[in-house]
C-alpha cells in the first residue's frame, strides 16, 4: 500500500479523536502541534518505520496534552486510549474519511508535571501504532 495521504490520515486521526472525547478541533485539539503558549491537545504522526520489501507500512503517531488540570488532562487521556485498538480494512471510514488500515493499536501513555510560564501542568503522551 504505497499511496498513503499521510496528512489526510493525520487529520482523520485528528477529528476521531476530538470526537471520541468531546474536543473542538482547531479550538481544544490541533494537528501536529499545539500553538505557542496554548493548553489542550495535539495529533501527529512522528515516525515511519522503513523497510526494504513491499508490504505493510507501519506509522507512529502520538497524542500530546497539557493543562494546569491535571484530573481534566488525565482523564481525556484515558479516554483516547480506550477508543483503541481499533481495526479497518479496506474502505473503513475515519471521521467520513475513507482510510484504508488494518489496524490502530496504543503503544504506551505517559504523565508528567511540567513547569510552564511560572504555573506548574500536567502534560500527557499517548503513542500508537497504525498499520496501512
Amino acid at each position: 500500500m504505497s499511496n498513503i495521504n499521510i496528512v489526510s490520515v493525520e487529520r482523520a486521526l485528528n477529528k476521531l479523536i476530538a470526537g471520541k472525547i468531546g474536543l473542538i478541533v482547531d479550538r481544544e485539539i490541533f494537528r501536529g502541534s499545539l500553538p505557542a503558549g496554548a493548553d489542550g491537545f495535539a495529533v501527529a504522526i512522528i515516525n515511519e518505520e522503513l523497510r526494504n520489501e513491499p508490504g505493510e507500512r507501519i506509522f507512529t503517531a502520538t497524542i500530546y496534552g497539557k493543562s494546569p488540570d491535571r484530573d481534566f488532562v488525565m482523564q481525556k487521556f484515558i479516554e483516547c486510549a480506550e477508543i483503541f485498538p481499533m481495526y479497518g480494512g479496506p474502505g473503513k471510514l475515519v471521521d467520513e474519511t475513507a482510510i484504508s488500515f488494518y489496524a490502530i493499536f496504543k503503544v504506551s501513555m505517559d504523565f508528567a508535571a511540567i513547569p510552564d510560564n511560572g504555573r506548574i501542568k500536567t502534560e500527557g503522551l499517548l503513542k500508537l501504532k497504525i498499520r496501512f
